[in-house]
């Protein structure tokens, strides 16, 4: 079953893909432009670093993808849940 709950399949180049986010130093969300993502072993620990590190520049992020603060705060509460 799909789910939008991280967003629409637009969002895995526009915004979990977009460049910014590799050079604010994501690691693994990027990873959504090219397929989907499965997390092993240590890589949890990386996949929150993502999200601080999205919400620490959430307006800038905001600005480059033109997706809403408010839309990418909500999917990234997803993931943390």
């Amino acid at each position: 079953m799909e789910s939008d709950l991280f967003g629409f399949e637009i969002c895995r180049k526009q915004l979990w893909g977009n460049k910014k986010l590799t050079d604010l130093g994501c690691i693994i969300i990027p990873k959504l432009k090219e397929s989907d993502v499965f997390i092993i072993n240590g890589e949890l620990s990386e996949v929150f670093n993502d999200c601080q590190i999205i919400i620490n520049n959430i307006s800038e992020i905001s600005l480059i993808t033109n997706f809403s603060e408010e839309f990418i705060k909500f999917r990234i509460n997803n993931l943390l849940k």
